[in-house]
């Protein structure tokens, strides 16, 4: 982004001497207004809290320290925002802004709107994260509520973190549902950033040169710059042309927003969706309506955006506004498409978890209630009148398009060649700012400015904001948490040894971190890296701090998969090499890439594993070598040597494997491979999500175990205590690699996550949670191998700290999965009320990684239950 604040620059520094910016541009409002001084905002009965954190200077510079070079901001002196109320954001003077861009079409009702908050804050009391494993009403209460919102047979919900993770979603869906590799999509669409959205997001802008992954990009049916204005059927056309000649006939599937955001606020032609969705089914295909934008009312004339072209879907993503700024999206299908997934595992850890899903709840329930669709119609349509009117007098103004409060007005200095104003553009977006209206800017040229506010945006504020833009989920029903107990219905306490996945790190409703989300939430729920905000500087620097050697640059991100995609991505531009390799038995997430990286069978669907290979696991109880590290290390270097290329991009590995079944990697393994990996041109990235933070008790970070320093390290999980949040951190150097093109995450390190992961690192630090795991997890490991020499069912104990792992089998010699004895004693460990994992490959390892406040007392009221009857594998009521 560097290049592009520097010409930002130029453009401005050249704008106060160019007469042909200010002939077209700054002409256009003065001869109306010449007397007039601009308008002040609406009156707002909202007092900002005094501000005493630090400056937007020393806010700015430790973001440019510790955070990714990648991340752009809006306007030459970047906007320290720290408290917003509905459509109003506040500096750190107490200025008011008009938020005309909703933090990227995000927050849809308003910020810190008093019944969402309420609902957030009333569930965070109750329990923070609890994942589907457990059943908890809230998910089913707004997955009841966004399913009756559908029409058709579109009934099935799925929940995920962002609009990228939805897309990413419904693409799988498409390919295994119609066993077609081939999706369309069109030009000037944006459908993510992730390794496979990047394929379907067609503008130049926001793609690294990676993979598209048999990926079609057709004509797009703009009615302003299209080579067929607004004829759809024309464009419709081009696809059946595609599928004709640029396909196998077959195609998995078609997505389209219908006003595309990032492209500038571009309505599709009329009848083009009806037209292509009677095309695309006919080749074998389904239809993706995106509407991470476009939903929940925002167009005014229906709830989804689709419905303006009067067609129904067969799977509906959505993310942004479903949240009013948490970290959520969805997808909605069929019953039928939604069996497809039922074939292996498909798990999100904070996919619709109870603070997002309550808060998302209260999201319908407040556009409902306040009638929000009704009133994008009745706002949007006056705003949308007073630009037309002026554009009729002022040439410069080349469009005014989109519906209810999804507006677009793309700028030009030539109307009949329609040449984008894009130093004018820039010139009039700095002075906005400075009048106190925030918009956005989109398409590709970045002369559009997006119009897309909070949607209790008023006709006052519209005249205003017009003005100045004149002038420029057998299962247990979990209700509460607290520290490392949950508790059900009807108030019976467990213990919880499983700790939400290894994400609860430091107990659940820990006092301190929910006073950090709380006291946040009341400021400022979202605001993205657009603007300045200390929160995410200050966890990027404390976070920074805890890591070895050069690793330095943060990027955040929402989730164990997406840190692990955008480590990869890292690796293969860094490198410009795309084979990758990782280990049997790993998990790194189930993202249509990071499946890749993932070797193991239930969670990997049968799809492309893009360049990916997967090396002997250095499993010392399981493993060909046994414990020896050096053996393991020697496959992978002729797995390089015979099986790649002879560069690769990276390697990737758990140093306690978690969904594996605890595996600790045999001794010395990551030193000797590293040092193979680097030689073979590669990177060397570790993967935290699990063993971070000081769980393993010997080390802060689980690769110190092996005495090695990566390159890149991706974390989640634990990192939030339950936050919908992740994290990737690298050198300066490798960091620098994404600089070259936008790259973006609307909630990566938002205030509260942030606020959030920092009250995290510091209850770490305070509590010696390192310390305490190292104490509590030695004594349960001991516990545990006395009674596995009495019982020959407990094959092995393994790992580290709390993260521990006890794996069951038939026979000891021959090490046979005691799958359905594993089964049996699941559920009776769950009746005495203790609640443990289940991993490894046949499912009979016992994962217990509890939060990290569970104590002896915990540990021997755990251990008690695996005084195994040898004869029937029952649990002995020894102690409880």
């Amino acid at each position: 982004m560097a290049l592009q604040r520097q010409l930002l620059k130029r453009v401005v520094d050249r704008a106060s001497t160019s007469s042909r910016i200010h002939s077209p541009a700054i002409t256009f409002l003065r001869s109306d207004y010449s007397t007039s001084s601009p308008p002040q905002l609406p009156p707002f009965d909202y007092q900002p809290r005094p501000y005493n954190g630090p400056s937007a200077d020393e806010v700015f510079q430790k973001r440019k320290k510790f955070l990714g070079p990648s991340l752009f901001h809006f306007y030459q002196k970047p906007l320290n925002i720290v408290e917003g109320k509905m459509q109003y954001l506040f500096d750190e003077t107490g200025r008011r802004y008009l938020d005309a861009f909703a933090g990227i079409v995000t927050v849809s009702c308003g910020h810190c709107h008093p019944d969402i908050l309420n609902a957030i804050n009333e569930q965070s009391k109750l329990l923070q994260h609890a994942t589907t494993i457990y059943l908890h009403h809230a998910i089913g209460d707004f997955a009841e509520a966004l399913a009756a919102k559908m029409p058709g047979n579109l009934k099935v919900v799925y929940f995920v973190n962002s609009g990228s993770e939805a897309n990413e979603l419904a693409m799988m869906m498409a390919r295994l549902y119609t066993g077609s590799l081939e999706m369309i999509s069109m030009r000037n669409a944006y459908h993510g950033g992730s390794s496979n959205t990047i394929g379907l997001t067609a503008l130049n802008t926001w793609k690294y040169p990676l993979p598209q992954g048999e990926i079609h990009h057709v004509v797009n049916p703009d009615p302003y710059r299209g080579v067929f204005g607004s004829d759809g059927s024309m464009y419709a056309k081009d696809v059946q042309d595609h599928i004709d000649y640029g396909t196998s006939g077959k195609v998995a599937g078609f997505i389209a927003e219908t006003i595309q955001g990032v492209g500038g606020a571009v309505e599709l032609a009329p009848g083009y969706l009806k037209s292509v969705y009677d095309i695309v089914r006919k080749a074998g295909g389904v239809c993706i309506a995106d509407e991470v934008q476009t939903g929940f009312g925002r167009t005014g004339s229906h709830y989804w955006g689709f419905q303006t072209q009067d067609v129904v879907p067969d799977i509906v993503t959505m993310a942004k506004g479903i949240g009013n700024g948490l970290p959520l999206g969805a997808v909605v299908t069929t019953p039928e498409i939604a069996s497809v997934l039922a074939t292996k595992i498909q798990f999100n850890t904070f996919g619709g978890n109870p603070v997002c899903s309550a808060g998302g709840l209260a999201v319908l329930n407040v556009i409902d209630k306040e009638r929000r669709q009704t009133h994008c119609a009745e706002v949007g349509s006056h705003l949308i009148q007073r630009l037309k009117d002026l554009q009729k007098r002022h040439d410069i103004i080349g469009d005014v398009r989109g519906r209810g409060l999804m507006v677009g007005i793309e700028l030009v200095t030539d109307r009949k060649d329609k040449t984008p104003a894009k130093a004018e553009t820039a010139v009039l977006f700095e002075q906005l700012r400075e009048l106190g209206i925030l918009v956005g800017k989109g398409g590709l040229h970045g002369n559009v400015f997006r119009i897309k506010p909070p949607m209790c945006f008023t006709k006052d504020d519209a005249d205003v904001g017009f003005f100045l833009i004149y002038l420029y989920y057998l299962q247990l029903n979990i209700v509460e948490g607290k520290m490392q107990y949950l508790f059900d219905e009807t108030g019976r306490r467990y213990l919880d040894a499983f700790a939400g996945i290894v994400t609860v790190s430091c107990g659940h409703c820990h006092p301190d971190i929910l006073n950090a989300i709380n006291e946040q939430s009341k400021l400022l729920q979202h605001a993205t890296t657009i603007y300045l905000h200390h929160a995410i500087g200050d966890f990027a620097e404390a976070l920074a701090a805890k890591m070895p050697g050069n690793l330095k640059v943060v990027y955040f991100v929402n989730s164990g998969s997406e840190a692990n995609e955008l480590a990869m991505m890292m690796a293969r531009l860094y490198t410009g090499s795309l084979e990758m390799i990782s280990m049997r038995n790993a998990y790194h997430g189930g993202s249509s890439n990071t499946i890749g990286l993932t070797a193991l069978n239930t969670w990997k669907y049968p799809l492309p594993q893009g360049e990916i290979h997967h090396v002997v696991n250095p499993d010392p109880y399981r493993g060909v070598f046994g414990s020896d590290g050096s053996m393991y290390a020697k496959d992978v270097q002729d797995h390089i040597d015979y099986g790649t290329s002879g560069k690769v991009a990276g390697f990737i590995a758990e140093t306690i494997q978690g969904v594996g079944g605890a595996v600790e990697l045999a001794p010395g393994y990551l030193k000797s491979v590293y040092d193979i990996v680097r030689k073979a041109g590669g990177v060397c990235i570790a993967d935290e999500v699990q063993t971070g933070f000081g769980r393993t008790g010997s080390h802060y970070w689980g690769f110190q175990t092996q005495d090695v320093v990566p390159d890149i390290v991706t974390m989640a999980k634990g990192i939030g205590n339950g936050l919908p949040l992740g994290a990737v951190v690298t050198t300066p150097e490798i960091a620098s690699v994404l600089a070259t093109k936008i790259q973006f995450n609307t909630f990566g390190g938002n205030p509260v996550c942030s606020a959030g992961g920092l009250a995290v690192l510091n209850v770490i630090d305070k509590e010696r949670r390192q310390t305490h795991c190292a104490e509590v997890g030695s004594h349960l490991i001991q516990r545990l191998k006395d009674l596995q020499k009495r019982h020959d069912i407990i094959g092995d104990v393994r790992g580290r700290g709390l993260m521990v792992g006890i794996e069951l089998v038939t026979d000891r010699k021959d090490k046979t999965p005691a799958k359905a004895e594993t089964a049996v004693l699941f559920e009776q460990l769950r009746e005495l009320g203790i609640l443990v994992g289940k991993g490894g490959l046949h499912g009979n390892v016992f994962r217990i990684k509890p939060p990290m406040c569970f104590t002896k007392d915990d540990a021997e009221h755990s251990v008690c239950p695996f005084a195994l009857s040898p004869s029937h594998y029952l649990v002995s009521s020894v102690g409880l």
